[in-house]
Parts: C-alpha cells; sequence; structure tokens
C-alpha cells in the first residue's frame, strides 16, 4: 500500500509512476477513478502499467485499447 502526504510536494501521480517503476510493479490497485484528477485513468499511466479500479470494478489494461474514457496525458 502506497499513501502520499501532499506535505512533500511532489505530485502524487509522478510518485506513485517512480514508486511502480522502482518496484516493477505490473499493475496498481487504486479504490476508484475519483483518486485521479477530474475523476480519469491517465492514459500516461496505463502506459507503464495496468489501473485497476474496485468501485466500479474496472481494469485499464496496458496491452488493449484504453477506454475511451482515460484521461490524455
Amino acid at each position: 500500500m502506497v499513501i502520499y502526504d501532499p506535505k512533500f510536494g511532489r505530485p502524487p501521480l509522478a510518485r506513485l509512476k517512480a514508486q511502480a517503476f522502482r518496484l516493477a510493479a505490473e499493475a496498481i490497485i487504486v479504490p476508484s477513478v475519483e483518486h485521479f484528477a477530474g475523476g480519469q485513468v491517465p492514459e500516461m499511466l496505463v502506459k507503464q502499467l495496468d489501473v485497476i479500479t474496485v468501485t466500479p470494478e474496472q481494469t485499464y489494461a496496458r496491452w488493449a485499447t484504453p477506454p475511451s474514457h482515460c484521461a490524455k496525458a
């Protein structure tokens, strides 16, 4: 589990990508798309790894065509 505190100043998405890369993660699991700016999964994140949302249950797979509601990065 990775939790970010805004007092560190670095954008959470950049920190998440760096942490996922460092750990060689294949996927991340988030409670919902509301955890991302604008309530959309960033396309640049899906290019790096799979993003799985709990509510609603959805997988944004990097090896598939991204759903049309992914945010352009």
